[in-house]
């Protein structure tokens, strides 16, 4: 019978998009009738963490009762976002809704 606990792995690191992340995976073992399972149920959370930008890159979901849930950043463009996204269209024309000001 397995014990119930956390069990931590350092994965190391890895580029994932183009950018350095470590990788730690956490092993939570549920034993047999605990949790009204006749076997023991293992939760698998994976996570790939960028210390440079501070971002989860890649992070990994495994549950034998919930099935297999991954997300992952896979186009990353680091720099300054485009002025034009944040500009008004060109045929754009500000109006005053309160014209007593």
């Amino acid at each position: 019978m397995e014990e119930m606990g956390i069990h931590t792995e350092d994965l190391g690191s890895k580029k994932i998009a183009g950018v350095m992340a470590d990788g730690t995976r956490f092993v939570n073992t549920v034993p047999a009738g605990q949790a009204g399972n006749d076997r023991p149920i293992k939760i698998v959370n994976e996570s790939w963490v960028s210390k440079d930008l501070g971002l989860t890159m890649l992070s990994i979901n495994d549950n034998s009762k919930t099935g297999r849930m991954a997300t992952e950043v896979v186009d990353l463009k680091q720099g300054a976002p485009d002025p034009a996204l944040f500009a008004p269209p060109a045929n754009y024309t500000a109006v005053d809704l309160n014209p007593t000001r």
